[in-house]
C-alpha cells in the first residue's frame, strides 16, 4: 500500500516482530501465490494481478497502481487488511502450528489445504473428494448426513465415541497397495492422517467449513475398494461438539 516493492527479507523481518517463528518457504510460498502462479485459467481471468514477482522481489502493477489512486478503494483495502490482521491475531496469535498450518477445532475447506501446506501446484486441484494428499500429510474430509443426490450419500461415517470414528475410503482404494496401504498402516509408514468433520455439507444453501479434529491413526480396517476404516482420533472431541456431531437433526 505504502512501497512500490518488497523483498522477501523485508516481510522475514516484518513477521519476526510479530510471531514466534516465521518459515521463510511459506514466505517464498505467498510471493508465488500472490503472483498468481497457483490460479487455475478462470482465476486468472477472474482476478485483477495486483503484484509481480521478479528475483524474488514483488513490484506493484500498473493496474494496481490505479486502483490505489481512488480513495474509496484504497480505504477499502485498508480496512480489508487491518481487519484481515486483526483476525489473524485473535485466531493465532503468535503461534506457529508449523507445516501443516492447522489448528485444532478450526474452520477450514479443501482450498485452505494448499495453502496451509505451501502446494506447488494449482491449488483448485486440490479439493473434490474426501481424500487428499501432500506428501506424507493425507487429509480426510468427512460429513456426517450425506446429501440424498450426493455420490457419497452411501458410504456412512459415525462416530463410535468421542476418539473413535468410522471413514470410507475412496471407491478405488485398496488396503494392499499405494494409497489405501498407507492409510491403512499409517503408523508404520509415517503417513499423518488429519482429520476434519462437518455434520451437514449446505445450510441456507451455504456451503458448510469442515472443523479440523487433529490427527488421527486407523485402528482397524476391512474390505477393499472401498475400504472400510475405523479411525482413532488423538484428541478427545469436546463434549460440546461430539454432542452437536452425533445428535439427531
Amino acid at each position: 500500500m505504502t512501497h512500490s516493492s518488497c523483498t522477501q527479507k523485508q516481510i522475514f523481518d516484518l513477521l519476526n516482530k510479530e510471531l514466534d517463528f516465521v518459515c521463510k518457504d511459506t514466505i517464498k510460498h505467498s510471493f508465488r501465490y500472490l503472483n498468481q502462479e497457483f490460479f487455475d485459467k478462470l482465476q486468472v481471468q477472474r482476478y485483477l494481478k495486483l503484484v509481480d514477482l521478479k528475483e524474488n522481489k514483488l513490484f506493484i502493477t500498473k493496474e494496481f497502481e490505479k486502483v490505489l489512486e481512488k480513495d474509496e478503494a484504497k480505504i477499502f483495502m485498508e480496512h480489508s487488511l487491518n481487519y484481515g490482521i486483526i483476525t489473524y491475531k485473535q485466531t493465532f496469535k503468535e503461534e506457529d502450528y508449523g507445516l501443516p498450518f492447522l489448528k485444532l477445532y478450526e474452520n477450514y475447506n479443501m482450498l485452505n489445504i494448499a495453502l496451509v501446506c505451501n502446494l506447488d501446484k494449482i491449488h483448485t486441484s486440490f479439493r473434490g473428494s474426501g481424500f487428499l494428499k501432500h506428501r506424507d500429510d493425507f487429509f480426510l474430509f468427512i460429513t456426517l448426513q450425506k446429501d440424498k443426490i450426493s455420490k457419497s450419500s452411501k458410504y456412512k461415517n459415525n462416530f463410535l465415541d468421542k476418539n473413535l470414528i468410522t471413514y470410507v475410503s475412496k471407491p478405488n482404494m485398496s488396503s494392499d497397495k499405494s494409497d489405501g496401504l498407507r492409510l491403512c498402516e499409517n503408523i508404520k509408514y509415517k503417513t499423518r492422517l488429519h482429520l476434519f468433520v462437518r455434520k451437514i455439507s449446505h445450510e441456507d444453501k451455504k456451503v458448510q467449513p469442515f472443523i479440523y479434529l487433529g490427527l488421527c491413526n486407523s485402528k482397524s480396517y476391512e474390505g477393499n475398494k472401498p475400504i472400510n476404516i475405523i479411525l482413532e482420533l488423538e484428541n478427545e472431541v469436546w463434549d460440546e461438539l461430539y454432542e452437536e456431531f452425533t445428535k439427531l437433526p
